[in-house]
């Protein structure tokens, strides 16, 4: 793998933005699919949380032994407990339910502004501490934990 943690993560940034364009996309034209939604709903939530799990536990983790990082770091994930939360009731809420479109709405904003600070802020000075190989090392632990994660949480 040659990619490093910060291209990785970047384009899973652009994927889950995707994904929400799709779900809401999915809801426009078959609001009455719940199927369809529950199904789209259950992948978003998926890949948000192992992602999540895996950006603490590998990137913040590595980053919490830089001081000056540690604040910025525990903000993130702080962000990234607090969604993980409302995502796994949103796993286990019914997609028939009214209020599940606007739960969707209220974490989209949230991780489109985490997404955006975590870019603009984080990975810079992420990368100032980082070097090329050890970034691409995370690169790799990340993958390994979030495929780990995900096939745990796939239904039995």
């Amino acid at each position: 793998m040659s990619r490093d943690i910060y291209e990785l993560l970047t384009r899973q940034h652009n994927e889950t933005k995707k994904s929400f364009d799709r779900l809401f996309g999915a809801l426009e034209n078959h609001p009455e699919d719940a199927r369809e939604r529950r199904e789209t709903g259950r992948k978003l939530v998926v890949g948000l949380i192992t992602h999540n799990d895996a950006e603490s536990q590998i990137l913040y983790a590595r980053l919490m032994k830089f001081e000056h990082l540690r604040g910025q770091v525990e903000e993130h994930r702080h962000e990234h407990e607090e969604a993980n939360a409302k995502l796994m009731t949103l796993l286990e809420s019914n997609a028939e339910d009214p209020e599940w479109l606007g739960k969707f709405r209220e974490i989209r904003a949230a991780v489109e502004k985490h997404i955006e600070d975590e870019e603009a802020n984080l990975f810079p000075q992420a990368k100032k501490v980082l070097g090329g190989r050890e970034s691409r090392m995370l690169a790799e632990e990340f993958t390994y934990l979030q495929d780990l994660r995900r096939n745990l949480m796939q239904p039995a």
